[in-house]
C-alpha cells in the first residue's frame, strides 16, 4: 500500500514537473511580462481593421489591405493608363484615362472614361478590384468593375481588366464590354 501511495505521488511529481515546464516554455518573456503564444498568433491590425480570431487574420476596413491592413488599396490604380477595348456595338478604340484619387481613401475619379464622358465617373477600390458606380451622365448609364494584375509586359500592378456597360438612357441600347457573359464582347485592356 505504502508503494502505491508513493507511485502515485512520483506520478503527481512528474506530471507537475511537466507541466511547470510545459508553461514555462509556451511562454514568451518580453519586457518583464510572460505572453501565451497564443496571444502571438493574433496579429494586430492597422486603420480599423480587426482580427478574425478563428483564421488568425486580419479583416481591413475598404481602402486598405495586406497581413495588417497597413497598405492602401487605391496608389496601384492612380494615374495615366492606355485602354484597348471593343464594345458590343462599337468598333475597336484605344484612348487614354486618367484615375484620381476620390475624397475617401478608397474612392477614385476616372477621367475620360469610355472615351467619351466628360465629367469624371465615380468609383472605389478594394483591394485588388476597382468598381464603377452605377451612374448617368451626358444621356448614358454606366456601371461595371475590373481587376488590377501584374504580368511581364505591364510588370507590377500594370494591367486592369475592365468589364462594364454604357447604356444609352434614350434609345436603352446596351454597349457591353465584356460585362455580361452571352453577348461575346470582351473586358476593356487598361496598360500604364
Amino acid at each position: 500500500m505504502i508503494r502505491s501511495i508513493k507511485s502515485i505521488l512520483n506520478t503527481g511529481i512528474v506530471f507537475l514537473a511537466l507541466f511547470i515546464t510545459e508553461t514555462s516554455t509556451s511562454c514568451n518573456k518580453g519586457n518583464n511580462q510572460y505572453v501565451p503564444d497564443v496571444i502571438k498568433r493574433y496579429p494586430v491590425c492597422a486603420n480599423g481593421g480587426i482580427v478574425d480570431s478563428f483564421h488568425y487574420i486580419c479583416l481591413c476596413p475598404l481602402g486598405y489591405e495586406d497581413t495588417t491592413c497597413e497598405v492602401e488599396s487605391r496608389p496601384k490604380f492612380i494615374g495615366n493608363w492606355s485602354v484597348s477595348e471593343k464594345g458590343s456595338r462599337s468598333g475597336a478604340a484605344q484612348y487614354a484615362v486618367n484615375i484620381q484619387a476620390g475624397t475617401n481613401i478608397y474612392d477614385v475619379v476616372i477621367r475620360n472614361f469610355n472615351n467619351y464622358f466628360l465629367n469624371p465617373i465615380k468609383g472605389y477600390v478594394s483591394r485588388d478590384t476597382i468598381y464603377i458606380l452605377s451612374q448617368a451622365d451626358q444621356g448614358k448609364q454606366v456601371f461595371g468593375m475590373g481587376y488590377i494584375y501584374s504580368d511581364l509586359t505591364g510588370g507590377k500592378n500594370g494591367r486592369i481588366f475592365l468589364s462594364y456597360v454604357v447604356t444609352n438612357s434614350i434609345t436603352t441600347l446596351v454597349n457591353d464590354y465584356g460585362y455580361f457573359s452571352n453577348d461575346g464582347s470582351n473586358p476593356s485592356l487598361w496598360s500604364k
